[in-house]
């Protein structure tokens, strides 16, 4: 009972970002400038510019949403560690933007950034393991 409990739980909390991860990619699709707001930035003006943002944007979010429904799905933790390497790559960037261009410092986006890439990664082992048992 308690195991079953636990792995709920441990399934939940794997849940939630997979899902809000791919509502904000599906936002993306219908209302840009939601999806803009909800990730702090403005949505761009100009047609090349917009295009570009809502793809790779909208894109991101929706793959990485996916990877994680799919990750729970297959019960391969594989999946969750390709979207831990995203965030990371995400949180270098926004790193790097700050030091090298002069954009803002988003401490708060790069925490949360790290903070959901490490417990990605350790769930992928404990779902790993949960498929061996």
């Amino acid at each position: 009972m308690l195991a079953s409990l636990k792995r709920k739980v441990f399934t939940l909390f794997i849940l939630l970002p997979g899902t809000m991860f791919l509502v904000n990619g599906l936002t993306w699709l219908v209302d840009p400038d939601l999806a803009a707001a909800n990730v702090m930035m403005p949505l761009l003006d100009d047609g090349v510019g917009l295009s570009t943002q809502i793809s790779n944007t909208g894109g991101l979010f929706l793959a990485m949403g996916l990877m994680i429904l799919y990750a729970l799905s297959s019960r391969n933790g594989q999946w969750l560690k390709s979207v831990a390497l995203l965030l990371v790559c995400i949180a270098f960037y926004r790193s790097v933007a700050f030091l090298v261009h002069d954009a803002d410092l988003l401490l708060q986006m790069i925490m949360i950034e790290l903070v959901l890439a490490a417990w990605l990664y350790i769930a992928s082992t404990r779902l790993a393991a949960k498929v061996r048992e």
